[in-house]
């Protein structure tokens, strides 16, 4: 389905549907779409896992008829170097080995292998770096034969697999040690979230980030009351901050209304939504070309209130002291919910 921001409606994709789930799609800067999922057909034509959609308004298939025979794609991403990157679970593309990640160019319609890939396991996220990194995550123990822990590198120069450290261990709810979600800031962080315990062999609960050398906690992390919380859903912003998103209470020492939160610098600030009863859980981010951030979630959502950030320079040696005035320039009442200082 398309959502129109122009008439704020749904509508059904021009062109046919697909037969089944669709859990990862990307675009490339021609407009083609590459679609993946669990599905066997697009438009009753056979397509493994794997479909294209054109801005035209209808569906194509890739080389070869897509992925192996019951393969299902996770994740996909497009890079910088014009391939589209995808994941999940599936042993051939276009009838060539791949372990559970291949690289497919819409120009040429064309199939590349990633050596051996993932020899075993599930690959739950695909992320283009900054630079030529492709960042795989998910339930794996090993890229191209060389042991890791939930995550891996590809390097679309040299076409050589690296790991980043000693990875994601176990240690989350049922003992799972596999990240959700991978996501590159502007300034070149890699944040990881999911379920998991420690990263780099420190703790870090469902959350944390990879400067390039070493991992990095934060704090308790992510909880659900007395138990592991999970993250599900990162979107790095132009401004080096970061929304998350999951399944949790508290993140990071700071308890939330509701679970999604931005992180600045080091601190989060929470994002309160004011969702119907029960238990929200958060899924997904979009941010479209104008700025605007969807939420996909378990329910039904009502208002979203986003914090405002404002920056003092103190270019002095004395202690400064801002004054902050808050006004309400719409009628009724305006909580205040939190204040947060984050550079002291």
């Amino acid at each position: 389905a398309a959502w129109s921001p122009a008439t704020g409606a749904w509508g059904s994709l021009p062109g046919g549907t697909l037969n089944n789930n669709v859990w990862g799609l990307a675009e490339a800067a021609s407009g083609t779409v590459l679609v993946g999922g669990e599905f066997t057909s697009a438009n009753g034509t056979t397509a493994n896992g794997i479909a294209l959609y054109s801005p035209a308004g209808s569906w194509g298939t890739t080389n070869g008829g897509g992925l192996s025979a019951a393969g299902i794609v996770r994740a996909i991403d497009f890079a910088s170097d014009g391939n589209f990157y995808v994941g999940g679970q599936f042993n051939t593309a276009a009838g060539t080995s791949a372990g559970s990640v291949a690289a497919y160019n819409a120009a040429t319609d064309r199939w590349g292998t990633m050596r051996t890939g993932v020899v075993a396991g599930t690959v739950n996220t695909i992320q283009a770096g900054l630079d030529t990194k492709v960042y795989v995550g998910g339930y794996i123990t090993s890229v191209d034969g060389t042991a890791t822990a939930g995550i891996g590198a590809w390097d679309t120069n040299t076409l050589r697999w690296g790991t980043l450290g000693l990875g994601i261990q176990a240690g989350g709810a049922a003992g799972l040690a596999g990240p959700f979600v991978v996501t590159v800031a502007q300034n070149g962080l890699v944040y990881v979230g999911g379920n998991f315990g420690s990263a780099g062999g420190g703790s870090a609960q469902s959350f944390a980030v990879w400067n390039g050398v070493q991992w990095t906690g934060f704090g308790s992390g992510a909880n659900y009351l007395s138990s592991y919380g999970a993250v599900y859903a990162l979107l790095a912003r132009s401004d080096s901050s970061l929304f998350i998103a999951g399944d949790f209470v508290k993140i990071g020492n700071l308890k939330v209304p509701s679970p999604v939160a931005q992180l600045l610098n080091t601190s989060f600030v929470p994002l309160d939504i004011d969702a119907a009863p029960g238990r929200l859980i958060v899924n997904a981010f979009a941010q479209a070309n104008d700025g605007t951030v969807y939420i996909g979630n378990n329910t039904a959502l009502g208002s979203v209130y986003a914090a405002s950030v404002a920056q003092v320079v103190n270019a002095g040696m004395a202690q400064a002291y801002p004054t902050i005035t808050i006004r309400n320039t719409s009628t009724g009442t305006a909580p205040i919910y939190q204040l947060l200082n984050p550079t002291t």
